[in-house]
């Protein structure tokens, strides 16, 4: 199969096989870190307190995650979104986040 000029592109998780026009790429990232700031003060509706935030992201191809953080009052709120094939155990990144945070807080705390 002759090569195409059109650009190449791996979905994340294929490891560089072969696409539709047989050549190898790699996509040259996977990874996505956002941060999506909110207002520092509470919010209101209908005189109800709004008291979390929740981000919600997606992923593109060739990408295999997208994390997206927001601070909401006194919160810092996450949102990890992940290619199944690529992160199949994608859950494990919530342990190593809590984790994280907990002795982040626990060296600031002195």
């Amino acid at each position: 199969m002759p090569h195409s000029t059109r650009p190449c592109r791996v979905r994340a998780g294929s490891r560089g096989r072969p696409d539709a026009c047989g050549c190898h790429a790699y996509s040259d990232h996977n990874l996505v870190i956002s941060n999506v700031p909110a207002t520092s003060e509470t919010l209101y509706s209908n005189g109800a307190e709004m008291t979390d935030i929740y981000p919600v992201s997606m992923i593109s191809e060739g990408q295999a995650m997208n994390i997206t953080l927001t601070r909401y009052a006194d919160q810092m709120t996450f949102g990890i979104v992940g290619d199944r094939k690529a992160l199949p155990s994608l859950q494990r990144m919530l342990v190593h986040l809590d984790e994280a945070l907990l002795a982040l807080e626990k060296s600031v705390a002195g």
